[in-house]
């Protein structure tokens, strides 16, 4: 046995020092493992003690493996607490200096927002979060690793190994640099102007079904209609341009497909703790994940056997440079836009609802503002002189503003520092290094956002009406809602476009309340944030048509 455990020893050094500073594809490392278990068994079996019985050298093989590992990981945890590692003089917890699992187990509980904004309190701007991940809270760090024109490539946690590589998915800044170039034309303004009238359509669907809803149960949940509006809209604009169109709205979704989106990204990102547990379990056909990915190669599929089309949908940008489409590339860039575009805007239109209706005074001001713009005269329709007045409205823009501030709830993105090291706010980080910005303490700073940053006031984005104001500003610069940079999100201007000509809608066609004894501070408590933001609690609302209006809505016809 001693010689036994001398061997897992130093077979666990070497395997350590082989290791340190390298990433192995999960899959990959399971398989080498399970080949690893049958070589030392068949290595008993045939040579060293051929006369035990299967089970003892079965046994036997299982414990060196794990003596070895526990060597292994024995070597890697004494090097991350001790002098030796780069990131050893950056203050944390000693448990994140030895494992992802805090990070992880606050990512489960939704409220890892929070923990990081209680370490950056505790230990200042920058934070060791993991073993080798840091969280610099500063404006400077978010333009040095987002924003500037070298920023930071994305981390080996985007590398799902999917069949073809989406644009989401694509970790170099120059690559993603030219990959990105279709999507910025089915995202310019003139691409999103021709969607205006198809996401009126579904908006139509939605403003009916809380009507319908409310008058047959007296209250409705506002979270999941929006969702399933969220995913008609998403669908239809990714590739309904043939006509085909989701019905989720009408149907209440009894497959409960409009939540895939949200659970695969939230799977995506508590995984990324874990990558290699991520690339196994991806494997398994039942996985959410996998549900989704097939959806969006049957619905890439469908899409190019399309003869004719009846408006340029998202998908013919990203066919009309391409004499031979691939398939697997459109499916990864369909999944992509499917869930982004259900869940960012599913979500934060959910917030946005919330924070105005629970603001009686903004709730007044908005109706005033759309009622003013959009009178039975010259109502709000699908054409250019509409979508561009909607554009223009300071309270409807604050008001999504402030609630795209608060309802962030990101922990931040991660990315790496590039070879040979960097320096982000006068300090030198060494080359491989994962660093992030956290999004929401950002959000929460009175530096960037003026005093009292946690409460809801759209103000500190109204033009000045006194010097007694000007403590209440906003920096625009410091919002990350959608990122920043080169790798900001390719669809935030569709998802600016989708929340107004929502809000524009409901509130000029329905009168919309939180229901009597709607618990407020329950529901916000009950927000928390996977990367997709998950609301455990129903928006109930009682949304009936408005009496006295004048119909300041012209929905296009079918």
């Amino acid at each position: 046995m001693n010689s036994d455990f001398s061997t897992a020893l130093l077979s666990g050094v070497v395997v350590f020092v082989a290791l340190r500073g390298r990433m192995i594809q999960g899959d990959i490392a399971a398989a080498s493992l399970a080949a690893l278990y049958l070589s030392v068994v068949i290595l008993y079996a045939i040579i060293l003690q051929p006369e035990w019985g299967i089970i003892a050298i079965l046994g036997h093989a299982a414990y060196l493996i794990t003596l070895t590992f526990a060597a292994v990981w024995t070597c890697f945890i004494v090097f991350r607490i001790s002098p030796l590692h780069p990131l050893h003089r950056f203050p944390g917890p000693v448990l994140n200096r030895v494992t992802e699992l805090p990070l992880a187990y606050t990512a489960a509980r939704l409220n890892r927002h929070l923990y990081l904004c209680q370490l950056h309190e505790t230990y200042g701007s920058i934070v060791r979060t993991g073993p080798n991940s840091i969280s610099i809270s500063s404006k400077t760090a978010a333009y040095t690793i987002h924003k500037s024109a070298q920023c930071f490539n994305k981390t080996e946690a985007y590398d799902l190994h999917l069949k073809g590589e989406g644009l989401f998915f694509v970790k170099e800044r120059d690559r993603h640099a030219v990959r990105r170039r279709p999507w910025n034309r089915a995202m310019s303004n003139e691409a999103i102007q021709e969607y205006t009238e198809p996401l009126l359509r579904t908006t139509q669907a939605f403003v009916d079904r809380l009507a319908k809803d409310t008058e047959a149960k007296g209250s409705v949940d506002f979270v999941r209609c929006v969702t399933q509006w969220a995913f008609d809209t998403a669908a239809l604009i990714t590739f309904g341009g043939n006509g085909t169109e989701m019905s989720l709205l009408a149907s209440d979704d009894p497959d409960e497909l409009a939540d895939k989106p949200r659970i695969s990204l939230a799977s995506f990102e508590f995984f990324s703790h874990f990558p290699w547990l991520f690339h196994i379990l991806k494997h398994f056909p039942a996985s959410v994940f996998r549900q989704v990915e097939e959806f969006s190669l049957k619905q890439a599929e469908r899409r190019l056997q399309a003869e004719k089309i009846q408006f340029k949908d998202v998908f013919s940008y990203w066919v009309e440079d391409a004499e031979h489409p691939n398939v697997d590339e459109l499916a990864t860039d369909s999944l992509a836009a499917i869930i982004a575009a259900t869940e960012t805007v599913s979500s934060m239109t959910s917030l946005v609802f919330f924070f105005i209706l629970s603001n009686p005074h903004w709730h007044r001001a908005l109706r005033a503002e759309l009622d003013a713009a959009f009178s039975p005269h010259a109502p709000f329709n699908a054409a250019p002189a509409s979508t561009d007045a909607l554009d223009g409205l300071p309270i409807l823009t604050a008001v999504i503003n402030e609630a795209f501030r608060l309802g962030a709830i990101f922990s931040g993105l991660p990315r790496v520092v590039p070879p040979g090291g960097a320096l982000i706010d006068g300090v030198h980080f060494p080359g491989g290094t994962v660093v992030s910005v956290p999004i929401y303490a950002q959000h929460l700073s009175a530096d960037n956002f003026g005093a009292d940053p946690a409460a809801f006031n759209p103000a500190r984005w109204l033009p000045s009406t006194g010097s007694s104001n000007e403590n209440m500003k906003a920096d625009r610069g410091a919002l990350l809602t959608f990122g920043a940079g080169p790798f900001n999100c390719v669809g935030q201007r569709l998802a600016y476009r989708q929340t107004r000509l929502v809000l524009a809608c409901v509130f000029l066609l329905l009168d919309v309340d939180l229901v009597d004894g709607f618990d407020k501070e329950r529901w916000w408590a009950g927000v928390g944030n996977l990367r997709a933001t998950v609301i455990r609690e129903p928006l109930a609302v009682a949304a009936r048509r408005r009496r006295a209006a004048g119909l300041g809505v012209v929905f296009p016809s079918a």
